[in-house]
């Protein structure tokens, strides 16, 4: 976050998701769905939390842009 005085903080956050499959996707599969599907199913938690978290800090609302594959 930055003002005219320059960056004022920041914001760290570990989003988790867990799964469940008949199947464990292995390889080449588990490349893709990692690099693909785990972005776009935990973005939006991401944005909600930075939203959120910005909220109770008394900031102006923080929302991140929608995640674009």
């Amino acid at each position: 976050m930055e003002d005219a005085h320059g960056t004022f903080g920041h914001v760290w956050l570990r989003v988790a998701a867990t799964y469940q499959s008949a199947l464990f996707p292995e390889g080449a599969l588990f490349q893709t769905f990692s690099q693909r599907n785990l972005p776009v199913n935990l973005w939006p938690y991401l944005r909600l939390y930075v939203d959120f978290l910005a909220g109770q800090m008394g900031l102006p609302r923080l929302v991140l842009p929608a995640f674009k594959v």
